[in-house]
């Protein structure tokens, strides 16, 4: 939370999975519930985000 002169609130709540797929592979997903008032790049609601990563 978020809380300032300007009277703005934050409010978020995030899980993040990762999984080591292969030797070099990890591969993950985040849900994300956010409430961030009057922020027009994160807008309320809920979000799933997905990721590869290679190690070489």
């Amino acid at each position: 939370m978020v809380d300032d002169v300007a009277d703005t609130e934050a409010f978020m709540t995030t899980a993040t999975l990762m999984y080591k797929y292969a030797p070099g592979l990890d591969l993950g997903i985040e849900w994300r519930d956010q409430d961030m008032a009057n922020h027009p790049m994160r807008p309320a609601g809920q979000q799933v985000e997905v990721m590869a990563m290679y190690k070489f």
